[in-house]
């Protein structure tokens, strides 16, 4: 009996010390608190060098979104902070291809253009209304511009910069 109390009364000082702290992260969650770790002995299958994160208490990030300095990150299952595309969640999300921050709202890679949701991130695609105007977005994500479309029944033009153009 006596070794059982001492192990609940150890295990009750380590959690009043550290307390608990939640990982997962969401919309409205503050930024975590914690350390970058650079992997000076491995690379991606890109050849870029491997980011870690782990909160103050050793605990590393793992297959899972968290916010961090008020940015969005993933991390795989190992951990590692992702970059470029991302399919999570029946969805596509861009992160940045240097710092990994996941991206909002209109971005360019290389002469195509997308549509990133500005609350979720998630790539949109079909009509989206940005600033009075329309535009349409492929299966693939990518912007309409200076072509037509036969959606819906109707022929659409857009200009070069993906508008929509009223006929």
């Amino acid at each position: 009996m006596g070794k059982v109390r001492r192990w609940m009364l150890i295990l009750c000082a380590i959690f009043m010390v550290f307390g608990a702290q939640s990982v997962y992260a969401d919309d409205t969650q503050d930024s975590l608190d914690g350390y970058w770790s650079k992997d000076e002995n491995q690379e991606t299958e890109d050849g870029e060098t491997v980011y870690r994160y782990f909160l103050w208490d050793g605990t590393m990030i793992t297959d899972q979104w968290a916010k961090i300095e008020e940015e969005w990150y993933f991390f795989d299952a190992n951990g590692v902070m992702q970059r470029g595309w991302l399919w999570k969640s029946g969805g596509w999300y861009y992160l940045d291809e240097e710092t990994g921050a996941m991206q909002k709202g209109w971005i360019k890679i290389e002469k195509d253009e997308y549509f990133l949701s500005e609350s979720s991130g998630r790539m949109k695609t079909g009509w989206t209304h940005w600033k009075k105007k329309w535009y349409y977005l492929e299966s693939n994500g990518k912007l309409a511009k200076n072509t037509e479309r036969y959606l819906m029944g109707h022929t659409f033009h857009f200009n070069k910069t993906g508008e929509w153009v009223k006929d």
